[in-house]
């Protein structure tokens, strides 16, 4: 969508971890995007590059606000930011916060990189986040839906590989304390298969 909204007049801005991704997986993103919506609706997307890339820190001042973006490590994708109003107390995740349902892992995803890129975010303290996936929510709940969910799942999955188990039946290592959230029963078993993946070369 980064066409559109130059063409709006607006400078799109990402780190240069989002903007290699973006690169590397634009014809996958476009086949994906042609088969949910069809090539008429697709017609005239291109993919187009960030205006402004930086590698882990950028200020801007938009209206007399201050908002300082941040690119901490991997999440749910290898690029993903935070946008921090301090004078509001207020952060937007991104898909490094999900609530209300469950996240989505995925091979672009690193779960190790994840957890450390949430802490970090947890450490500004804020009041109010607009999370990627549901609505604006408070540090708690976040904690509760993804960092928890990371945590729970990361340490289940050790020991499952530890004990010697085969990726087949990862997807039975319980999960169950987290039943509660949506897309549960879709997601809850690829996630755990990606996380054997992911987990048994680090």
């Amino acid at each position: 969508g980064n066409g559109y909204w130059q063409e709006q007049g607006a400078q799109v801005i990402a780190s240069n971890d989002a903007e290699a991704d973006h690169q590397d997986r634009a014809s996958m993103q476009l086949t994906g995007l042609s088969t949910l919506i069809g090539d008429d609706m697709l017609a005239g997307t291109e993919p187009s590059p960030a205006d402004i890339t930086f590698d882990t820190d950028y200020t801007l001042e938009l209206g007399g606000v201050t908002l300082q973006l941040h690119h901490e490590g991997a999440a749910h994708t290898p690029g993903d930011s935070t946008v921090w109003l301090a004078d509001r107390s207020t952060l937007f995740a991104g898909d490094i916060v999900y609530v209300e349902r469950i996240l989505g892992i995925g091979p672009q995803s690193n779960t190790q990189e994840w957890v450390v890129s949430f802490e970090a975010l947890a450490a500004l303290n804020p009041e109010h986040i607009v999370p990627g996936h549901g609505n604006p929510t408070d540090l708690a709940t976040a904690t509760r839906d993804t960092y928890d969910y990371l945590i729970n799942i990361r340490t289940k999955m050790a020991a499952y590989i530890e004990d010697g188990g085969e990726i087949i039946d990862s997807v039975k290592i319980d999960q169950s304390a987290f039943s509660y959230l949506k897309n549960f029963e879709g997601l809850a078993g690829r996630n755990a298969q990606e996380v054997f993946t992911q987990m048994e070369w680090e």
